[in-house]
């Protein structure tokens, strides 16, 4: 890669925009999040080079180490050595941040009026989403690639680019040196003795990483198969996604993220109180509020204010004793204008303005315009703990992709000779989050199931609700997305 790649590349964001809702006054903070002992042993997040699970290397329908290098020599595929140019990354990034925005605001859109749930918590990863799609279209025929690009927005570039992005960005990611654990693992599962071309398989494991499995989806013992290797690979955070497996199912495409990262400054337990927070509704719940008074990157719009908070480990200690000296404001200046950490964006509606108002006024390029503009302010900051589940054992989200154009039809010829009567029959996804005074953890998972036969000191007070972001200021991509509107409902 260029040297002066990792300079200028793109925010690999964490766009976590969560909505939370109304709910009985009488509903119980307590039940929201768990204590910080309950978030499991970080030990568990194995480094990337362990995402391929040596049991299913194992087994002799897996692509073994010297099957990869045959058929990657057999390809030309040069693993170490990716074409990709800087300004394309960033244009890509950009696409994904859009794409990633069109899906929260469909998914929440359906939720709100549709399912007649305006209370109901949203939390997703369009990351993970534009992951599992971006495998699948490695096998979609022209027509189908066509569409699929066209809703992921990046039609004008062609799949190799998108393969040697997902890889870089994911390298990027997932390195050691940035002070949080995040792992991104994909996998294959397809139906015994389905003839899926080697092209096909070589991509995905030199640029995905994923293990690829032949099953018998008839095997009722299948669908536990899946499901441990996604709750594996979600730390358990996702423990059931698949709830059958049969005769007409032909290949699973699935990609899961988790995430867990510290503050770069710690709320203090001592400082948690209970408070009120505000509803969509004007109902007032009552939650426990973080408080901190401290500099953060700060910015306010004329729809939101905008406020970051880090995550990591500064590389030399910052005092945070409330000494006012010129040494530690420059100190924190510095540390505040630094974009290699992974951060979380709160959007707090000002004014009239309601979290609604701001969604639909919200793009990616008022969100970077938003953060670029913001300087270090110091603000006395009251944020509440919360958890949320969206999705319950899964999500259904074709019907989403579908209405922003994405066609599924039976064009897989460049995933196997017998694509004739094959479709994307679903694409479920599930996505977990909890904030709490040490820090956040979050994990998703998106399965793509293809069928035969189927087609000065500033007051920060969010105690209403607010879209936030959890954003790699390194790399500038979306992963997650959500809106807070009852911190007391998961």
């Amino acid at each position: 890669m260029l040297e002066n790649m990792k300079k200028h590349i793109i925010t690999t964001v964490l766009i976590l925009l969560a909505v939370l809702v109304t709910v009985s006054c009488n509903s119980s903070a307590n039940n929201d999040v768990k204590n910080q002992n309950d978030v499991k042993n970080q030990n568990d997040v194995k480094n990337q080079n362990d995402v391929k699970n040596q049991n299913y290397m194992e087994n002799q329908n897996d692509i073994k180490e010297n099957d990869r290098n045959k058929i990657g020599l057999s390809m030309g595929v040069n693993k170490n050595k990716l074409s990709i140019k800087q300004e394309e990354i960033e244009d890509i990034s950009k696409s994904l941040n859009e794409f990633a925005i069109d899906m929260f605001k469909s998914i929440e859109k359906e939720v709100r009026t549709q399912d007649k749930k305006e209370d109901q918590n949203i939390f997703i990863s369009p990351f993970s989403i534009f992951t599992a799609l971006s495998m699948t279209n490695n096998g979609a025929g022209n027509s189908l690639r066509e569409g699929m690009s066209k809703v992921l927005k990046i039609e004008k570039y062609d799949i190799n680019k998108i393969n040697e992005y997902i890889k870089y960005v994911t390298n990027e990611l997932t390195k050691d040196s940035r002070n949080i654990k995040l792992s991104v693992a994909n996998s294959i599962w397809q139906k015994e003795g389905l003839p899926v071309f080697d092209k096909f398989k070589t991509v995905l494991v030199e640029y995905y990483d994923a293990i690829i499995k032949s099953v018998n989806f008839m095997d009722s013992s299948t669908k536990d198969e899946i499901n441990n290797w996604i709750s594996e690979k979600t730390t358990g955070l996702i423990e059931k996604m698949i709830d059958r497996t049969g005769p007409n199912d032909v290949m699973y495409l699935i990609n899961a993220i988790y995430f867990y990262g510290q503050w770069l400054r710690e709320f203090d337990e001592k400082n948690t109180r209970s408070g009120e927070f505000i509803t969509i509704s004007g109902k007032s719940v009552k939650t426990d509020m973080m408080n901190k008074t401290e500099k953060y990157l700060y910015r306010r719009t004329k729809d939101f204010e905008i406020a970051r908070f880090s995550y990591g480990k500064l590389d030399k200690e910052t005092k945070t004793d409330g000494k006012e000296d010129k040494k530690e404001d420059k100190e924190d200046e510095k540390v505040f204008l630094t974009d290699k950490y992974v951060s979380m964006y709160i959007l707090l509606p000002n004014g009239k303005n309601n979290v609604y108002d701001v969604l639909d006024r919200l793009n990616n390029d008022y969100i970077e315009r938003a953060i670029n503009e913001m300087t270090p302010r110091k603000l006395m900051v009251s944020i509440p703990k919360f958890k949320i589940d969206f999705g319950g054992n899964y999500k259904e989200i074709l019907d989403n992709l579908e209405a922003m154009g994405m066609p599924t039809s039976n064009d897989f010829s460049n995933m196997t000779k017998d694509s004739g009567e094959l479709s994307i029959s679903s694409v479920l996804h599930q996505a977990v989050v909890e904030v709490n005074e040490k820090g956040t953890e979050a994990a998703a998972a998106t399965v793509v199931e293809i069928r035969k036969g189927i087609s000065m000191d500033i007051p920060f007070k969010a105690n209403k609700p607010f879209i936030f972001i959890i954003r790699d200021d390194f790399t500038k991509t979306i992963l997650f997305s959500g809106i807070l509107k009852n911190p007391s409902e998961k």
